[in-house]
């Protein structure tokens, strides 16, 4: 495993393999489905979104959890949500309470993705897990794979 380091995010590279029958692309991190990411930061919406992309996940993505809210309620609902805590117009926190009150969407697993949260705060607001900025992409992998 070749190990490389980048201003946003640590990584690794990870070797693909394609599912024979139906053509799909398929990786370490298992069933490839859709993620969801969450940042008012659009460098890093578009830089998570490159990578879960190159990955073989479809993304979508939503600079506030407002507009997060809306996608998910009218579109398929992601197998994961990549939440920032700290957004204008709606938090992650006011995000995580629409969440969990709306029975369609309330099973989403949400991991918090954040340079200032703990993750006890992380834990606070039910996330499965926390990942700190810069994201360490074998960890992010792993909790893909759990979920996707």
């Amino acid at each position: 495993m070749a190990f490389t380091q980048s201003p946003c995010f640590r990584r690794y590279d990870r070797s693909y393999s394609k599912a024979s029958d139906e053509g799909e692309v398929t990786g370490t991190t298992g069933k490839i489905g859709k993620v969801l990411v969450v940042d008012d930061d659009n460098d890093q919406r578009k830089l998570l979104g490159s990578i879960l992309e190159l990955r073989g996940y479809s993304v979508e993505t939503a600079e506030n959890g407002r507009d997060a809210l809306m996608k998910m309620r009218r579109g398929e609902r992601p197998c994961l949500v990549l939440l920032d805590l700290m957004m204008p117009i709606m938090d992650g926190w006011k995000f995580w309470k629409e969440l969990v009150n709306d029975q369609t969407l309330a099973a989403t697993p949400v991991v918090v993705v954040s340079g200032v949260a703990e993750f006890p705060a992380a834990r606070s607001i039910g996330a499965v897990a926390h990942l700190r900025k810069p994201v360490d992409l074998t960890k992010l992998y792993d909790v893909l794979a759990e979920h996707c």
